[in-house]
């Protein structure tokens, strides 16, 4: 009965600890509003990694589209060349890159590059690849 009594405190702690969800106040940057994730289909799978990390902020721009709608919008991805090709769209990208950044049009984005993102991903993989 004890380890029950310490894993429902512990699940209580998470629960009530930052970063929880949080009503959405456009005056007031609290924390964390909405999650979301999509699988990649296998198509999608085989593309390159500039294209996949388009891909996410355009899914992330699309899914959360009535809390950016008209407002600038600060996007934290680990992938720096990111940065530079979403500032222009370039006449030497393949249609689809262009595509994504013509839709990303309608939002004023402002790339942020976080390596921490980078570095957490990096090292959940060593341990995923250590079990």
């Amino acid at each position: 009965m004890l380890k029950h009594d310490y894993t429902l405190q512990k699940i209580k702690e998470v629960f009530t600890s930052d970063p929880v969800l949080c009503f959405y106040d456009p005056d007031w940057d609290h924390g964390p509003v909405a999650y979301a994730q999509r699988a990649l289909t296998t198509t999608e799978q085989h593309w390159f990694q500039i294209k996949i990390k388009l891909l996410t902020v355009m899914f992330s721009t699309e899914h959360f589209h009535h809390f950016i709608c008209r407002r600038e919008a600060e996007v934290e991805n680990d992938h720096k060349p990111l940065k530079m090709i979403i500032r222009k769209l370039s006449q030497n990208a393949s249609p689809r890159i262009q595509f994504m950044l013509l839709m990303l049009l309608r939002y004023k984005l402002k790339l942020k590059y976080a390596q921490a993102l980078r570095k957490t991903t990096e090292s959940s993989k060593a341990s995923n690849s250590c079990r």
